[in-house]
């Protein structure tokens, strides 16, 4: 039974059952049922700890990283001693950006409002692609997320 004012979720590793804070969930904390869930859920290969620590949007169908996420709000993963993007890691490890020199791009940020950065999280390979960086520009300038012209 959970105590008063928390909320009853799954927990990111084993999916038991546990009841969290909302200011830890608020924050970001709260995902792990147990410290020793919290270790096994961090730990693994970069693969695994990406597909542990995601949700589901409904609504737009993004995958949403749940783990790391740097200033600019992209999900990042450590991975030979280096932090990567999720999606730029995920584009990779598909075989969506071939030549590492390309950017990756989210179609799914149209589903979004200009000033709503969220997402940036997404990682789903059906809504990446691969584009220069003069492509990159150009969607961002069309779909109004740069605050100067190109």
């Amino acid at each position: 039974m959970p105590h008063h004012g928390t909320t009853p979720q799954p927990c990111a590793y084993c999916e038991r059952i546990f009841a969290a804070p909302p200011w830890k969930l608020a924050v970001g904390l709260g995902r792990y049922c147990s410290h020793a869930c919290s270790v096994l859920g961090r730990s693994g290969s970069p693969l695994q700890r990406v597909l542990l620590n995601f949700h589901v949007d409904p609504e737009r169908g993004c995958w949403m990283f749940d783990g790391h996420l740097n200033r600019h709000g992209y999900g990042y993963v450590s991975c030979d001693g280096h932090a990567q993007l999720v999606h730029r890691f995920i584009a990779q490890r598909l075989a969506i950006m071939p030549d590492p020199k390309l950017s990756v791009l989210h179609c799914c940020d149209r589903l979004y409002s200009a000033r709503d950065i969220t997402y940036r999280a997404c990682f789903n390979p059906d809504h990446l692609f691969a584009g220069t960086r003069a492509d990159n520009a150009r969607d961002m300038a069309i779909k109004g997320r740069v605050r100067r012209g190109v």
